[in-house]
């Protein structure tokens, strides 16, 4: 679980250091970071553990209103939870965690492309955002894209041609583990097998490589990466004030 935790952690942190005005942001059992920018990338606090203390400090936080609080999973789960809503936080989503180690259904083999020119890394994640995103706004996608071109830790991988991917994906190392995000597949290439050879293609390679791979689904979705060989280890709860 923990190093579920810390691929989760550093890869929020690869993304929204490229934001304008992001500072570090460092308190008992919590960090992230704050900046200029309004995206939810750029503006996180991971929260292990957090005291009463730290949480009253991080209510009065002159970003808090934009800023979305993760809640790792932890024994004291439960405990942090009243801690945060009791200081009117409110709990806006949560994450199952899924981890794998002992290897994945075999899938069709595709050809997935690493993307590495910083204007094709831009284009490419405005596609998978369009994709895995609902309706998101230009604002959004513009930003997003930025900061995921200039992280260059989190690599992106490529289905299909340029001008019209099937699919996409992006991946952190951190360790010996593999961070999965933002798995997308076009609509036109879904309910094909298309999705699911693609994870296990990455996580074949993983394992060849003496890796694991970890990801965040939500509910739905838990069910499916059960069927490619994931496992559920907890969940992060997601919160913004009230």
């Amino acid at each position: 679980m923990e190093r579920c935790c810390i691929n989760f952690t550093e890869t929020y942190f690869a993304l929204g250091r490229s934001a304008a005005g992001a500072s570090t942001y460092t308190d008992d059992g919590v960090l992230g970071l704050t900046s200029a920018s309004t995206h939810p990338a750029a503006n996180f606090i991971v929260a292990a553990r957090p005291s009463l203390q730290s949480i009253e400090r991080l209510s009065q936080l002159e970003t808090i209103e934009k800023t979305t609080v993760y809640l790792l999973p932890t024994e004291d789960t439960e405990l942090c939870t009243a801690l945060l809503e009791n200081r009117k936080f409110r709990i806006t989503g949560r994450l199952a965690v899924m981890f794998e180690r002992n290897g994945v259904r075999a899938g069709a083999r595709l050809d997935l492309v690493p993307v590495t020119e910083v204007q094709e890394r831009i284009a490419l994640v405005r596609q998978i955002a369009q994709m895995f995103f609902s309706n998101p706004s230009e604002s959004f996608l513009t930003e997003l894209s930025l900061m995921t071109a200039r992280a260059a830790r989190c690599e992106l991988l490529r289905l299909g041609p340029a001008e019209s991917p099937l699919g996409g994906a992006m991946r952190v190392l951190t360790g010996d583990t593999i961070g999965l995000y933002n798995v997308a597949i076009s609509p036109e290439a879904r309910h094909k097998g298309t999705g699911a050879s693609m994870i296990s293609q990455i996580v074949r390679e993983a394992h060849l490589n003496g890796q694991f791979c970890t990801l965040q689904c939500t509910e739905p979705l838990v069910e499916w990466y059960e069927s490619l060989g994931f496992r559920r280890y907890g969940e992060i709860i997601s919160f913004r004030t009230i």
